[in-house]
């Protein structure tokens, strides 16, 4: 006959975690915790700085597009500067067919050849040549990007290292 330990008419023996290694483990997971947090800091703020570029890069492409499509010069501008933003509209009209504004870590710069506006022609030509610029604070690895406007209408997206 197997032997049962003993307990003295106490409750019955219950096996579990003592408190040593219920603080041993929180602590480990703490640890592991401070060290993924900045990790995923910056490959949020990357991925929100990647996701900012693609949306102004397919606002100029649908400027173009719609400029190409209705037959009339499609103005793409600040809102009302550039570093606040950007605004899509057929020129000479008050209505905007897209409108962003940008979180007040995203610096939107813009350089042009002529006049404060880009914009396309009814063949999709620029109006307006030049270059705008996004940048995002927090900024780590290529996460500078540079966007060329030529004059037929072409855009060319440059990602340059962050300052």
């Amino acid at each position: 006959m197997e032997a049962q330990p003993r307990n003295c008419g106490f409750a019955p023996l219950l096996r579990g975690f003592t408190l040593i290694e219920l603080m041993i483990t929180v602590a480990v997971f703490a640890v592991m915790a401070s060290i993924a947090v900045p990790s995923m800091r910056d490959f949020y703020n990357n991925r929100q700085a990647e996701s900012l570029a693609r949306k102004l890069q397919t606002d100029l492409q649908f400027a173009r597009n719609h400029a190409i499509t209705t037959s009339s010069t499609v103005e793409f501008d600040g809102n009302p500067t550039y570093s606040d933003g950007w605004a899509i509209h057929v020129s000479g009209s008050s209505v905007d067919l897209r409108i962003v504004t940008l979180d007040s870590d995203v610096t939107l710069t813009a350089q042009l050849s002529t006049g404060t506006v880009f914009g396309f022609d009814e063949s999709g030509r620029a109006i307006a040549t030049g270059s705008i610029k996004l940048q995002q604070s927090y900024c780590t690895g290529n996460r500078v990007y540079t966007f060329q406007i030529s004059a037929i209408g072409q855009i060319i997206r440059q990602d340059g290292a962050c300052p």
